[in-house]
């Protein structure tokens, strides 16, 4: 913007704002005069700032929202370092790369977990909230199928319709007769009866209950259709050895402990099967993600030693 400028001689003449606050020669008189200085206009937040403060709040736990913020972020320190008399907002700036940062790096933590903030477990007990049944006896008794087992406390709830429409769980509940379910730890513990004509055979027993686990209904490999690829069953072993039971009303039994992935999570799972004489077989099954394990392991284990057999006492 050029400068006007007035001579003590009348002369009037324009200077390029290069020479403001500078001596110059008046052209007519050539005596010395200073030009005026430039008028400082005011500097404006980048709007890469501004962009990467916002998205930095309102994408947070998004992760690409989280990292979009951090460049737009490093963007505005670019434009401020180069443009320092004319762009403000560094402070925003550097709100935006951090606030960026530590929220990708929590929801990282949290979907490599299912857990943020200890709220997980409370969004899973709401989501299942009118898929659950809490009232009655703790006592539940299933006549139809021959067997009775105890709820471990109130926390714990019947699935209505021994199913839950919730994909993770649906991975792992097939075709169950009973299915409690503890939401806020994300445990289960249920009961399936079949007919069992073979002769008893723990290593059988195994093989075939580990085969189930992989095996959804009408025995196509979960994981085919891509919608349920994430939440297919994977990577079972089993830590220790199947060992058997004591007999449980006339029932022969056994036990084993099975660690497995679903839904990129690790979980642990305890197998309990009895063989009744009359040729039934009754899988008991109690799990929770392997973190969380430790902590139910007690109701878990103790719901599994209340469960009798009706018509073999």
């Amino acid at each position: 913007m050029a400068l006007a400028l007035t001579c003590a001689c009348g002369a009037r003449f324009e200077l390029e704002d290069t020479l403001a606050g500078q001596e110059v020669t008046c052209p007519e008189c050539q005596q010395p005069l200073q030009a005026p200085a430039s008028p400082r206009l005011p500097r404006r937040t980048s709007l890469y700032a501004l962009a990467s403060a916002l998205l930095a709040l309102m994408g947070a736990f998004t992760v690409i929202g989280t990292l979009i913020a951090i460049l737009l972020g490093i963007l505005a320190m670019l434009d401020i370092a180069r443009h320092r008399d004319r762009v403000a907002g560094a402070g925003l700036a550097l709100f935006g790369i951090g606030a960026g940062a530590v929220f990708t790096v929590l929801a990282l933590l949290a979907f490599s977990t299912g857990e943020l903030f200890g709220l997980g477990g409370k969004m899973h007990e709401f989501q299942l909230a009118d898929q659950i049944d809490r009232g009655g006896p703790l006592e539940i008794v299933r006549a139809d199928k021959g067997f009775i087992i105890t709820r471990p406390s109130a926390r714990w709830g019947v699935a209505i319709d021994n199913q839950l429409e919730e994909q993770l769980l649906e991975a792992l509940q097939k075709d169950r007769d009973l299915i409690l379910v503890q939401p806020a730890q994300y445990a289960c513990i249920d009961v399936r009866v079949e007919s069992w004509a073979k002769v008893f055979s723990l290593q059988e027993l195994q093989t075939h209950l580990l085969t189930d686990l992989q095996t959804p209904p009408g025995n196509q490999p979960l994981g085919e259709d891509n919608l349920q690829r994430f939440f297919r069953v994977t990577q079972v072993q089993v830590p220790q050895a199947v060992h058997e039971l004591p007999a449980l009303d006339n029932a022969k039994g056994g036990e084993m402990i099975v660690d497995f992935r679903c839904g990129n999570q690790p979980w642990r799972m305890i197998y309990r099967f009895y063989k009744a004489p009359a040729g039934q077989l009754f899988v008991l099954r109690g799990y929770a993600p392997k973190r969380r394990f430790p902590a139910v392991q007690p109701e878990i284990t103790q719901a599994l030693d209340s469960f009798h057999l009706l018509n073999n006492r």
